[in-house]
């Protein structure tokens, strides 16, 4: 009888093999289509497609570097206005001797 487990070995192999062949082409066809893309309309005058890739990707750190700086503006605000309108209404409930909101 054959052995089992070095029959599921090869089996393994080959379908990792496969897989791993069918990554690098797809990986390979995305980069090509990506550096073509670049090249084609984002790269400046002069520019290399590394050089604009590069840009490309400073431009975007900048982009969400600026976003969170903005996001954490805006929680501090709303942070702000929550507790400002919670000292309203506590003001409001003691000089009316209402204990409900409106």
């Amino acid at each position: 009888m054959p052995d089992l487990k070095k029959i599921n070995a090869e089996i393994a192999d080959g379908v990792v093999g496969g897989y791993k062949k069918i990554e690098s082409s797809v990986v390979g066809a995305f980069q090509n289509v990506e550096d073509k893309f670049v090249g084609r309309f984002l790269v400046h005058e002069g520019e290399t497609v590394e050089d604009a890739k590069a840009r490309l990707a400073a431009e975007q750190a900048a982009r969400e570097e600026q976003a969170k700086a903005l996001s954490d503006i805006l929680y501090d605000f709303m942070r702000y206005i929550n507790e400002y309108s919670s000292f309203c209404i506590a003001w409001w409930q003691r000089s009316t001797g209402n204990q409900r909101w409106l």
